[in-house]
């Protein structure tokens, strides 16, 4: 009887440093996941500023040639904005 007590304590405790293995191993893995998920976080935010610089450069180059193809003429700019307006105006009338 006494040994069976000693074999079911010394399980108890066998079964009490497992447990405490298993908590610190989580919780080594949840920094390491943590540490990873931040690390992904500024890898996209630099891709998202860079994309967005990028975006900016070339919206600002077509800007500059839609200006210059304005300039360049002037009344066909206006023809153009009529229709594109007279073709607006008439899809938003048909409600």
């Amino acid at each position: 009887m006494a040994n069976a007590k000693e074999n079911a304590s010394s399980d108890v405790e066998e079964l009490r440093a497992d447990l405490d293995n298993l908590r610190n191993d989580m919780r080594k893995l949840l920094d390491h996941l943590g540490d990873s998920s931040e690390s992904r976080v500024e890898h996209l935010k630099e891709r998202i500023s860079s994309a967005s610089h990028q975006a900016g450069e070339r919206m600002s180059a077509a800007k500059t040639a839609a200006d210059a193809k304005i300039a360049d003429n002037p009344m066909a700019a206006i023809a153009i904005a009529f229709g594109i307006g007279l073709v607006a105006g008439k899809l938003l009338d048909r409600r």
